[in-house]
């Protein structure tokens, strides 16, 4: 499967102003904290990277609603 040139990173929140709480994710092997990330593959756009990365690794339905930076 070839990878896209492009890596997305996926910030999961809920709340909004000054009450709004972050996902972070902590990876065992390596030991480390890390926002949901991951490369493209084969012809993907980078929204719908987000999406599959996104549900494989934390199971956020494609549903919800998405602000693109």
């Amino acid at each position: 499967m070839a990878r896209a040139p492009f890596n997305v990173i996926v910030i999961p929140y809920s709340g909004k102003d000054e009450r709004r709480e972050y996902a972070v994710f902590h990876r065992p092997e390596p030991a480390m904290w890390q926002f949901i990330a991951g490369g493209g593959e084969n012809d993907e756009s980078p929204l719908a990277t987000a999406h599959r990365e996104s549900f494989e690794e934390a199971g956020i339905a494609i549903g919800q609603r998405w602000t693109e930076l």
